[in-house]
């Protein structure tokens, strides 16, 4: 049976985050899912192909909204561009059946009452925020106190709760230590088709020999 999917993501550009929602949601399209990506802030000119060639229905809400204020107060804007693109994907978007959640966990209580609970929650942990940053000074620790303690309370809201690896679902256990759910590992997808079409010469992948081919 068919899906409708819905990705909540804060900023469609180019990254490893970027491009895990996308390779989510052209997997799920290709499985016949109706799948749409709502969010913040899509730059025509900094994103991957597939965001502005059709391919995937791409929708933005709340780019007005400022990212910072003297670049101060990232993550508040963060938040509550977030709030206004969820209100967006459930107004425009009729009867979803899950919404994916990426990055941003504060909005899924306001999800969960806005779709009257009919609606699975999945939230995607990258790595939890409130281990991304520095606590300095009194006023910094003061001010990443609520931000932190909603992070768990809403992160723990989701119906499923998936990370990237295994390393990061320890993580998230040590970081939550109130949330019950056990996180499932969803790995980052590769598109095995950009390998496929690659030539091969002679000297395998076509890698110079005398380049230093380290990836660590």
């Amino acid at each position: 049976m068919a899906l409708r999917v819905g990705f909540l993501h804060p900023d469609l550009g180019i990254g490893g985050a970027e491009r895990l929602v996308v390779d989510a949601a052209l997997g799920l399209k290709n499985k016949g899912h109706d799948v749409c990506i709502y969010t913040a802030h899509h730059d025509p000119e900094h994103c991957f192909q597939e965001t502005k060639d059709g391919t995937l229905r791409v929708q933005v809400h709340g780019d007005w909204m400022p990212r910072h204020i003297f670049q101060h107060f990232f993550v508040v804007f963060a938040i509550l561009r977030s709030f206004w693109t969820s209100i967006a994907l459930v107004l425009f978007e009729r009867q979803l059946d899950v919404i994916v959640v990426d990055q941003v966990s504060a909005t899924i209580p306001l999800l969960r009452l806005l779709t009257l609970g009919r609606t699975r929650i999945v939230f995607y942990c990258h790595f939890p925020d409130k281990l991304q940053t520095s606590r300095n000074t009194f006023i910094k620790r003061l001010y990443r106190m609520p931000i932190d303690w909603w992070e768990e309370v809403t992160t723990g809201m989701a119906h499923t709760v998936v990370v990237n690896s295994k390393f990061t679902g320890k993580t998230f256990s040590g970081a939550f230590p109130s949330i019950q759910i056990i996180p499932d590992v969803l790995y980052p997808a590769l598109n095995l088709d950009n390998y496929d079409a690659a030539p091969v010469g002679d000297e395998g992948l076509g890698v110079d020999a005398s380049k230093d081919k380290s990836i660590m």
